[in-house]
């Protein structure tokens, strides 16, 4: 009974892995959403990054998720000065393929001239960890390699179980060491990546100089934010939402609608 248990864990894992690969990949744009998107490109290589804005908005608002999309149509805002909107896409596009040399570079260059310096996170072991596989892996993929681990470890379980005593099974029983450290580590980076999204999503400043308050029932704003300034949503109220920025070291009120959730 209990081998039993231990092929359903594998084949739980292995087949949570497979689902969360199979649904991470972008799926393929309808024919119609395509031409729209050759359209649009074609418009930001002649110059009409206006008019290309408008058809890549049009796509997004249609509920395609897709880094391309999402990487042109911040090169649209920042051909336009729009900083704010043009570091918010270049995060969704980071946020659908962190490894693309392209989005890194745009996403820097924007970075450098809206001043932005400071990481909005809190300099905390879960933020950095947090921001540094952002850099590097989709939710899915780290989710992906957390079940992957967990696979691992079940089979290398049933494994060593088998094998009769002798140096096979004491290596066997090493290499589930091993993985069993490694599934922790995998499982702990997915959980903190979960966390943060969920308690404090990245957020960033869509439009110029937004009043920054101490509260949302403060008469005036004594400070404002510029657009492209990068923040971590922490609180609504109403029409306001806590941020904090500059690696946490400063907070504030701003306007729901100055600024828009990464993802």
């Amino acid at each position: 009974m209990k081998r039993l248990w231990y092929v359903l864990l594998l084949l739980l894992a292995i087949g949570g892995a497979a689902f969360l690969f199979l649904v991470s990949r972008p799926a393929p744009a309808p024919a119609a959403d395509a031409q729209t998107l050759r359209v649009a490109n074609g418009l930001l290589e002649s110059g009409q990054a206006a008019d290309a804005t408008l058809m890549y908005e049009q796509l997004v608002s249609q509920g395609i998720r897709s880094a391309d999309v999402y990487y042109n149509l911040g090169n649209a805002y920042f051909s336009q000065g729009n900083l704010g909107q043009a570091i918010l896409n270049y995060r969704r596009a980071q946020a659908l393929a962190p490894r693309d040399e392209d989005v890194r570079a745009n996403l820097s260059l924007a970075r450098a001239q809206a001043n932005q310096t400071l990481d909005a996170s809190p300099a905390t072991p879960m933020f950095r960890v947090t921001r540094l596989l952002e850099s590097w892996l989709t939710l899915s993929e780290t989710a992906a390699g957390a079940l992957g681990l967990l696979a691992a470890f079940a089979l290398l379980f049933i494994i060593a179980r088998r094998l009769e005593p002798g140096f096979p099974r004491r290596l066997s029983r090493l290499a589930l060491i091993l993985v069993a450290v490694l599934m922790v580590a995998g499982v702990a980076a997915f959980g903190s990546r979960m966390i943060v999204q969920a308690a404090q999503p990245a957020g960033v400043v869509i439009v110029g100089d937004a009043p920054l308050k101490v509260s949302p029932d403060a008469d005036s704003a004594p400070a404002s934010l510029p657009g492209g300034t990068e923040v971590r949503v922490v609180a609504e109220q109403d029409d306001w939402v806590q941020v904090v920025f500059s690696s946490g070291q400063r907070q504030g009120w701003l306007p729901k609608t100055s600024v828009a959730v990464v993802s």
